[in-house]
């Protein structure tokens, strides 16, 4: 708890603050708090009830500026932003995985986001992966793997079809979807 208390707020302050850090130290901030998620997922069992308590009023303002993340435009040719987002990505899919309770009220506006991402990337994903054009850019993050918008595509189906198949967010997730 006294790390969560002080590296939860460190963390958010750096992903936040759009203005005061590039997009790539934003993405890096973000993946330690994936990270994080990642540890309280796997030690939840015992501690589920106090994991939870923690994780309901610390995720509305992170899934707020992950809306503002993937709501804003696709910049293709910035590397920064398309691991930033692919961060995102990450961390709502394992929430969506591993906390749906917590997660339930706090996702559904963000879906019509992430379809709207998908769909504007499509053009460039048809581009450089269908019709294989080799110009792609082979950027990699800090750990070696490729970030393009090939990779953000992918990213974007396997968390939307992550969600859809979290049972206890099925239904409110097929709602907030375009027809």
């Amino acid at each position: 708890a006294r790390i969560g208390g002080t590296l939860f707020p460190e963390l958010f302050r750096v992903f936040s603050s759009q203005e005061a850090f590039p997009a790539a130290i934003r993405a890096r901030a973000c993946s330690v708090f994936h990270t994080c998620m990642k540890m309280l997922a796997m030690v939840g069992g015992e501690h589920e009830a106090s994991i939870l308590a923690g994780l309901k009023p610390l995720l509305p303002g992170w899934f707020e500026w992950f809306g503002k993340v993937l709501g804003s435009p696709v910049q293709e040719s910035d590397v920064g932003d398309i691991w930033l987002r692919m961060e995102v990505l990450k961390v709502v899919r394992l929430l969506g995985d591993d906390f749906p309770r917590v997660v339930s009220d706090i996702l559904p506006p963000l879906m019509p986001l992430l379809w709207n991402c998908m769909v504007s990337c499509q053009a460039v994903y048809d581009r450089d992966v269908v019709f294989c054009n080799d110009g792609a850019a082979d950027d990699v993050d800090s750990e070696g793997d490729r970030i393009g918008l090939d990779m953000l595509a992918a990213e974007l189906l396997e968390c939307l079809m992550g969600l859809v198949g979290t049972r206890p967010l099925r239904k409110q997730i097929k709602a907030s979807l375009p027809q």
